[in-house]
């Protein structure tokens, strides 16, 4: 199901971390049939017009908890505010359920402007190939089998600090990049804006229908010292780099990975032991992203080639 495992970091997702709430919602207060965004707080249509045709509906239809769910039909416009938070750590994630022989579609956006939106990522869901897509950079970069008539669960967890972004398809690693990467493959903003819930009719012919419930934006606001003393030993030096440049962990570094700002890997180097230099005279300047494997853990840390 997962295609190719670009970043780990081991300090978010292998050791304990503690949460913070920022907002849930799961629809049931309010009354089947009324409109979304004129429901519930922190939410919008494309052209902040709460109520009208871009809105989506509340429904009893389905329900992943409790009784109602939020619907986006064709042509719905449907949009969740994150809140535009620069920095600090965040889970966000939603259930969702697609009917059989419909498609559905949603972009998570780094700015929410309506027409002037950034894109972070799109996905969609097909029935012509029972596949859920995850665009990233404009490209079709990840892909799972998508069960229809079932709930299923998406997660984002983005670490704003240091510019990454992993997906997860019930729990299972689609994709991790670079956060600030957006829709066209350049580098962005580095901001949770909001979710973009569109009623995108792809094959023209009025098939396209999601239902989201058990929302949750959640801000990461405890890592145990063990994490944050595995992630702060590792140093990359001089940043910005010329043409070699030196990695130095208390310990011992397995492997390390070059990857450029799309996520492509553009070096891999075995290393076992504490420390290495490794030349990347050879590459175009920009940014690039170490990934370092030291077994147990894996750092990620960001440095400019001059």
């Amino acid at each position: 199901m997962k295609k190719v495992l670009l970043f780990a970091v081991a300090i978010m997702f292998s050791m304990a971390v503690s949460s913070q709430v920022i907002y849930s919602e799961n629809f049931d207060n309010y009354t089947p049939g009324s409109y979304v965004a004129s429901s519930a707080t922190g939410w919008t249509t494309w052209s902040n017009l709460p109520g009208s045709a871009e809105d989506g509906k509340i429904t009893n239809l389905h329900a992943s908890s409790g009784t109602n769910s939020a619907m986006i039909s064709k042509d719905n416009d449907l949009v969740w505010l994150l809140g535009d938070s620069t920095s600090g750590k965040y889970e966000v994630s939603m259930k969702i359920y697609v009917p059989t022989d419909t498609v559905a579609y949603f972009n998570l956006l780094h700015k929410f402007a309506g027409g002037s939106s950034e894109w972070s990522n799109e996905v969609v869901i097909t029935s012509q190939d029972y596949t859920i897509h995850l665009y990233v950079g404009g490209n079709d970069t990840a892909q799972a089998v998508f069960t229809f008539d079932t709930w299923h669960t998406i997660s984002y967890v983005v670490d704003l600090d240091y510019d990454f972004v992993r997906m997860t398809f019930d729990g299972n690693e689609m994709f991790s990049w670079p956060y600030s990467l957006d829709g066209d493959g350049n580098t962005g903003l580095t901001q949770i804006g909001a979710i973009d819930f569109y009623g995108y009719d792809i094959y023209n012919d009025g098939t396209t229908k999601l239902y989201v419930d058990d929302v949750k934006l959640e801000k990461i606001v405890n890592i145990s010292m063990v994490d944050l003393e595995a992630y702060n030993q590792v140093a990359v030096y001089p940043n910005p780099v010329n043409d070699f440049i030196n990695l130095t962990s208390d310990r011992n570094i397995k492997s390390v990975r070059i990857l450029d700002i799309t996520g492509s890997v553009v070096g891999e180097f075995e290393v076992d032991g504490l420390s290495t230099m490794i030349s990347v005279a050879d590459l175009a300047s920009g940014i690039y992203y170490a990934q370092i494997n030291m077994g147990s853990s894996i750092a990620i840390r960001k440095f400019l080639k001059k």
